[in-house]
């Protein structure tokens, strides 16, 4: 049968498809008869027209798209076989069509299909009605019960994905003990700032070197860092500390309130600074510790970055790209990362006191994102928050769009799904604003399908990192319909981990998400808005690998809603996770996000939950569908702790998620002391096959060659970074990041764990014997000191508390027993004097 023709056909669900014609216009006989009557749809085949294509082929296409075909007519008498493996490896990738099994829960859900579908017929026969009152009930009953169902269905979507930030005070108690040498880094001029924090250590038992950054130079850092021996930790004091050399402020202008744009913008864009200083010079640090290989823990300090509460202002929002660089380093550099502090404006001994407290916290029980305030310590939490059962829109009485809303971003895939919702809500004028403008793909159809619901819309071609390119759009918008609400969804993606991000990609990819945020701020501060919605990302939150350049831009977006509402602003930020259909994702960042628990949001159901938060005029809202127990399967993170899912995954499996500390004598370490090296080399590698088939998705170990090169078996960076941190979690060990590349295979990776892992194993047995000799030789010491039952009870006090702790947290045993097995009376007295308190 030749095809040679298309027309459009409208089915019955509003959607337009199309049926491909035979040459006499007409649809042949089998085809009418094996399509099903009620919805005859078969997408067009793009063919050339002197091309056959036969029925079956279309039928085919037919299928895959969702019509039903009765396939016993195509083929009488054929049975059905099972689909295919793949060649030699017995090895199915097919899901299996499942039918329902009557039970009751499949009769629930024929029972709302029915519903769904407002088929009051079909509805009535299942129910057993008969062609009396009750039928006729149902006509009109039915309608109010499918709206019902369609909103329960939709809330109950929407609600699963909302989740909010909090501020939980933690405790604060006396300051333990640090060790070894910290590295306090403060910008030049500086001086002042570095004293303050160095007594804090310094009284906390730590020996500090003061490293003075002149310039965000990668190679100049690695060298400083690298003049200093055994290293035990780093403070990066460069965003909180006031920088004389520094670059200055961008200069701000006026907002713009009528048609006329002066040219002093053009200076004030000139000023603009687009990568703060500090922010660069804290990449380049991280980037510095890879080069020198070094492995001690970075705390990074910022000012005013985050705000903890209504009364907390976030006067900074630059210094928030900092939290959004440490969310990826914590995911990319475990063994580098220690956590992120946020100090207040003035900064007193006791706030320094209070950090140094976190700094030298126990790993297991170790915050590694607060906020020093002086009202006590506090620590970020994620949390659900869905909308209250049967709750109402704020006082305002929900949000709707008035005059004309600007949308940036608006011929990309975000921006015209938000332009359909806003038209939806009918919105008056559309101002949509990308860098091509009307001459952007699908601008024209965008623009005619608003039209057709009586929306005018307006495309404007600017750039909106450039200051003066914006506000002389801005100054167009028509005084018949002034600017009420703004929409920031455009965005630059330029993924990569942060050892590979240079100055010219961070600027790349703040200029239009931050740099165009602020401009937004600046130039509309003034006016009259309803709305000011900021799209953000969940990544500068809870960090995905390769995201070191997009999350920060994020935080910064959730620091400027923080910062707009203080001042009495509107504002939301809405930490998205992925929008399915498109965007600035691609199918390998897809894939990557994905891997990390990410699932795409239906975009009518995405823009639904954009509704209820400014209907209800929310300030900052996460959305997004996570698997959390993928996202942190391998990391102990406290802002995640909350939330049921890992609470229950925790409850299953203590410890599994613990982050490694380098320090404890692991399980695999124990095993590998009772196996002959052959045995070790062989557990090593199953170990490395089993991770990598976990990183690539293979269905068992045995499907990962031993010899064959990571990269020829689709590794990439991301991959080699998940792979160190699976294997690092397993090990305890802390893993350098080019780990996979300076160990190209599988078996050389086992061998290199076999060298690092070998000593430690043969070194356990006399290791636990000394330690239960330096047990023995404590216990006889106890058995013969004369102490109250106060002190009695502060000894057994720690003694339970080592106790509680020893299987997370293995002291160094080496040094303990070593001053134990060799210590006179005396000095055993004066050891347990010092270590368990009693005097």
């Amino acid at each position: 049968v030749r095809f040679a023709d298309a027309v459009g056909v409208l089915d019955a669900a509003g959607v337009t498809t199309f049926l491909e014609l035979g040459p006499d216009g007409v649809l042949s006989a089998m085809a009418r008869q094996v399509l099903s009557p009620e919805r005859v749809v078969v997408p067009v085949l793009r063919r050339e027209r002197s091309e056959e294509v036969s029925v079956v082929t279309a039928l085919g296409h037919a299928f895959v798209h969702g019509s039903p075909i009765d396939w016993e007519v195509v083929f009488p008498g054929a049975g059905k076989v099972d689909l295919p493996t793949y060649a030699f490896q017995r090895q199915r990738y097919w899901l299996d069509a499942t039918r329902p099994d009557g039970g009751e829960q499949s009769t629930d859900a024929r029972f709302w299909e029915l519903v769904e579908s407002a088929d009051a017929e079909r509805l009535a026969d299942t129910l057993g009605l008969g062609d009396g009152d009750a039928r006729g009930s149902l006509d009109t009953v039915l309608p109010a019960i499918t709206s019902w169902w369609d909103r329960r269905r939709v809330r109950s979507s929407t609600d699963s994905w909302r989740y909010r930030v909090v501020w939980r005070q933690v405790r604060w108690t006396s300051v333990d003990r640090l060790s070894g040498t910290w590295l306090v880094l403060v910008p030049e001029g500086a001086a002042a700032w570095a004293e303050p924090a160095e007594r804090a250590l310094t009284g906390s038992g730590a020996d500090v070197v003061r490293i003075v950054v002149t310039d965000a130079d990668r190679a100049k850092l690695a060298a400083q860092l690298e003049s200093v021996d055994r290293v035990a930790g780093l403070l990066s004091l460069l965003s909180a500390a006031e920088n004389p050399a520094a670059e200055s402020p961008a200069v701000e202008s006026p907002a713009v309130e009528s048609p006329a744009v002066e040219n002093a913008t053009e200076e004030a864009a000139d000023a603009q600074v687009t990568v703060p200083w500090a922010y660069t010079a804290n990449v380049a640090l991280l980037q510095a510790m890879d080069d020198a290989g070094l492995a001690a823990p970075l705390w990074c300090v910022t000012r005013n970055a985050v705000s903890t509460g209504p009364t907390d202002e976030a006067t900074d929002p630059a210094q928030a790209l900092t939290w959004g660089l440490g969310t990826i380093a914590a995911v990319e550099s475990p063994a580098q990362w220690g956590g992120l502090a946020d100090l207040p404006r003035t900064v007193d001994d006791l706030l320094w006191e209070r950090l140094a407290g976190v700094l030298s916290a126990e790993p297991a029980g170790r915050e590694i994102e607060v906020a020093v305030r002086k009202s006590g310590l506090y620590a970020r939490r994620l949390i659900h928050a869905p909308l209250a059962e049967g709750g109402v829109p704020s006082a305002r009485g929900g949000w709707n769009p008035e005059g004309t809303v600007l949308v940036t971003g608006g011929t990309g895939a975000l921006g015209a799904h938000v332009a359909a919702w806003l038209a939806g809500r009918e919105a008056r004028h559309l101002l949509l604003v990308s860098k091509r403008g009307e001459a952007a793909p699908g601008a024209v159809e965008l623009g005619a399908r608003l039209a057709d619901v009586g929306t005018r819309v307006t495309f404007a071609a600017a750039d909106v990192g450039d200051r003066n390119d914006l506000a002389r759009v801005l100054a167009s918008v028509p005084p018949e319909h002034p600017l009420t609400a703004v929409v920031h969804t455009a965005a630059t993606l330029d993924d990569g981990l942060i050892a590979a991000l240079t100055p010219e990609r961070l600027d790349h990819a703040l200029r239009v998400k931050a740099v165009g945020a602020r401009h937004l701020h600046e130039l509309t501060r003034d006016l009259d808005l309803s709305a000011f919605v900021l799209f953000s990302s969940v990544a500068g939150i809870c960090g995905v690998a390769g995201q070191g350049n997009y999350a920060p831009g994020n935080a910064y977006l959730d620091a400027l809603a923080a910062h707009r509402r203080a001042a009495g602003l509107p504002a939301t930020s809405i930490a998205w996770g992925q929008w399915a259909g498109g965007g600035i994702v691609t199918s390998e960042a897809a894939l990557t996000l994905a891997r990390n628990g990410l699932r795409g949001l239906p975009p009518e159901l995405a823009v639904t939950a954009l509704g209820q938060a400014l209907d209800h005029d929310e300030s900052h809202l996460v959305v997004a569908d996570i698997d959390w127990k993928i996202m942190f399967e391998h990391r102990q993170h406290p802002l995640v702790s909350e939330l049921p899912e890992i609470v229950q995954a925790r409850r299953q499996a203590p410890g599994a998620a613990a982050a490694p500390t380098g320090t404890d004598v692991s399980e695999l370490v124990r095993q590998l002391a009772d196996l002959a090296e052959a045995e070790q080399r062989r557990t090593l590698l199953r170990l490395v096959r089993l991770q990598v088939a976990a990183v690539q998705s293979h269905p068992s170990p045995e499907a990962v060659e031993a010899d064959r090169r990571f990269r020829d078996q689709g590794f990439d960076s991301l991959a080699a970074v998940e792979l160190r941190n699976r294997l690092g979690a397993a090990t305890g060990l802390r893993l350098p990041p080019s780990i996979v590349f300076d160990h190209p295979t599988p078996t050389a990776l086992a061998g290199y764990l076999h060298a690092e892992l070998v000593p430690r194993a043969d070194a356990t047995a006399t290791t636990i014997t000394s330690i239960l000799a330096g047990i023995e030789a404590l216990e006889a010491t106890l058995s013969k000191a004369s102490v109250s039952d106060a002190e009695r009870e502060v000894a057994a006090a720690r003694l339970r508390r080592l106790t509680a702790t020893w299987g997370d947290v293995t002291p160094p045993a080496d040094a303990v027993t070593d001053e134990l097995s060799s210590a006179s009376d005396d000095e055993l007295v004066e050891f347990i004097s010092r270590t368990l308190g009693i005097s």
